[in-house]
This record gives C-alpha cells, sequence and structure tokens, in this order.
C-alpha cells in the first residue's frame, strides 16, 4: 500500500496526534489506507488504527469512504489531484531550497526537511526527479553569511520570533543594538509585533512595531537576529492584527541596503571609466540616475535616507570612487580613509 504511493516507513514512536497528520497527508497524496497494513506498519494494533480512522471519518465526514474495487481500503473522495508543474516552478522550488541553506540549523532541518519532501512526492515522477537534479546544478555562494547553523540557541531564537511572525503574538525579547554596544550599554527589553521577515547578504533580520502597555503600537524598527539575547512568545495574549500600512518596499525606501534614516540625503558619487560598466550593470537604488561622462567616467545620483552603507561601497571600490556630495558622506569617507591609511604609516 504504502510502496505504491511513495511513502516511507514511518521511524520512531508515533502519537495518535503525529499518526493523524501522516495518514491525512496520505489521502490527500492519493492513498489508500487499510487498518490491517498499517498496523502492521506502524507496529501497533489494529484496533489503535482503527480509533485513528475513526477520527479522521469524523473529520473529513463522507468524503472519506470505504471502497472495495481495486486496492480495498479507506480512500478520500473528491481529494485534491497530484499538482503538475512547469519547468519555471520546479526550477523555483529547486532554487528556494538552496536560498534558504543558510538558515539550516537542527530545528529549521527538521522541521522544513519534510515539507520539502512532501513537495516532492506531490509531483509526478519525473518532475520530482527534476527538482532533485536542479538542486546539484544551483549553487549559492555563502560569503559573510551569518553561522545560524552553528548556535543552537539562536536557532531557538529564530523558532521563537518566526512562530510570532505565524502567529501575530507579541513576543518579548532583549535587544542589544550595535548604538549601545558601541556605548557600553546593557541590552533593552522589547515588546514586540514581528511583522516581516528579512533576508539580507546572508542575514536574518525583523521589521517590528514596539509594543507598549495595552498593546499600544509604538515605532516601527529593524532588528537583527543575532543582536537579540532571549526571546520570548506570549502564546496567552490574544492575536495581534496585522497593521494596514506595512509595506516593507516603503520601510525600505530610503535606505541603500537595509538600513533607513530620517532624513534624505542626495548623494553624488563619480566613478571612474575603469569601473563604470560594473556600476551601470546594476540597479542600485530606485531614485538612482546616471550621467555618463565624455571621459567615460559617470555620475551616479541617489536620494538616501541613511549614508553608512553608501559610505561603506564607496570605500570599497577604493580610487575608482569619488564621493561628491553632499558634505557629511564627503567628511566620512575622508576620515575612514584617513584612519585606514594611519595603520599602515
Amino acid at each position: 500500500m504504502c510502496a505504491e504511493h511513495g511513502f516511507r516507513r514511518p521511524t520512531g514512536r508515533y502519537t495518535q496526534a503525529r499518526r493523524l497528520v501522516e495518514l491525512y497527508d496520505r489521502l490527500h497524496l492519493g492513498g489508500t489506507l487499510h487498518a490491517g497494513g498499517l498496523a502492521e506498519e506502524f507496529g501497533l494494533s489494529r484496533r489503535t488504527i482503527e480509533r485513528d480512522l475513526a477520527v479522521l471519518r469524523e473529520v473529513l465526514g463522507p468524503r472519506l469512504t470505504y471502497e472495495e474495487r481495486g486496492q480495498p481500503g479507506w480512500r478520500l473522495r473528491g481529494r485534491v489531484p497530484r499538482w503538475s508543474a512547469t519547468r519555471w516552478q520546479v526550477l523555483a522550488v529547486a532554487v528556494g531550497v538552496r536560498m534558504v541553506g543558510f538558515l539550516s540549523g537542527r530545528r529549521f532541518r527538521t522541521d522544513v526537511g519534510p515539507l520539502l519532501d512532501r513537495l516532492r512526492s506531490a509531483l509526478p515522477g519525473i518532475q520530482g526527479h527534476r527538482v532533485r537534479t536542479l538542486e546539484k546544478k544551483i549553487h549559492v555562494v555563502e560569503r559573510g553569511y551569518k553561522p545560524y547553523r552553528d548556535d543552537p540557541a539562536l536557532q531557538e531564537r529564530l523558532t521563537v520570533l518566526l512562530d510570532g511572525l505565524l502567529r501575530d503574538r507579541p513576543v518579548d525579547l532583549t535587544y542589544l543594538s550595535s548604538e549601545r554596544r558601541r556605548r557600553g550599554d546593557g541590552p533593552r527589553t522589547l515588546r514586540v509585533h514581528v511583522l516581516c521577515l528579512v533576508l539580507h547578504r546572508g542575514a536574518v533580520y525583523f521589521i517590528v512595531d514596539l509594543l507598549s502597555a495595552g498593546a499600544a503600537r509604538g515605532p516601527r524598527r529593524l532588528l537583527a537576529l543575532d543582536r537579540i539575547h532571549a526571546a520570548d512568545l506570549d502564546a496567552a495574549a490574544a492575536p495581534l492584527s496585522p497593521p494596514g500600512d506595512l509595506d516593507p518596499g516603503a520601510f525600505f525606501a530610503g535606505a541603500f541596503g537595509i538600513w533607513t534614516g530620517d532624513a534624505e540625503h542626495p548623494v553624488e558619487v563619480d566613478i571612474a571609466p575603469d569601473y563604470a560598466m560594473f556600476v551601470r550593470e546594476r540597479r542600485w537604488h530606485p531614485t538612482q540616475t546616471v550621467e555618463a561622462r565624455p571621459d567615460g567616467s559617470i555620475r551616479l545620483r541617489m536620494r538616501l535616507s541613511d549614508l553608512h552603507e553608501v559610505t561603506e561601497w564607496i570605500l570599497g571600490m577604493g580610487e575608482h570612487a569619488r564621493a561628491v556630495g553632499p558634505p557629511a558622506l564627503v567628511r566620512a569617507v575622508r576620515e575612514r580613509l584617513a584612519r585606514a591609511l594611519a595603520q599602515y604609516e
């Protein structure tokens, strides 16, 4: 029965709840359930399995029917058929598996791995094979990623934040921002509503609303996962209503990467001819304009709300880039270059 539909023999001790989920999934994948075969497979008495089937009949009602023809057993009438995927959908599944690879901690892999296995099994055989083959043909360069997989405590905090995101429950946490750490201050205690998961350069961030007494909403902030020292989900709290004004695109509109500010800086950067093609090949910011110069150089203009990340970007191009404005950006680049040069004098 199970081999015909591609199911694997369960391992370890199954609780009734876990057995019911397993049997429910099998029915929706077109499986046929027979008490005798299931009792042997799970190593349980036939009577125990019949109690499980009785629960499923109560939940599914007349959709669950016993059929004598073919292979006798319980089947789901009007079940959702296996879906077929286009080649681009198959590619999307394979890319998605690779893109979340840096999150592959023990808990994440345990929860997500079976889901991906079921997604593959829901595809017709040849398409499931294509997904597995494509996964071997896609590589994500993980330079500079945060080592979440090596820190079980951080993985648990990630699980709490994701639980808050999924269930819209408040999360109580302690957070040490980079500014407070530079000043020598300790972490703050915050109560937040987790609104959005953000992935940026191999790191995890969350957009949150700060909550005050009575769950009133305070400022909206971006928090880095690795700066969260502790996190607890308030599962007993009433669900929070997602804010109607949540728009991650608008939240990051003025950022050069992810860090935002309250000002608007008219940034101008001159790029040397040997780097001009590299810069023109990419869209660095929605507000950018590019002015070509007769000597092959370009001037890039953008309107940014924060200068920290664009400063790092300019420094990374060395002599190939020159900050033109605003004065705060020019000053920041000059000071950083002077401090760097002083280390070699």
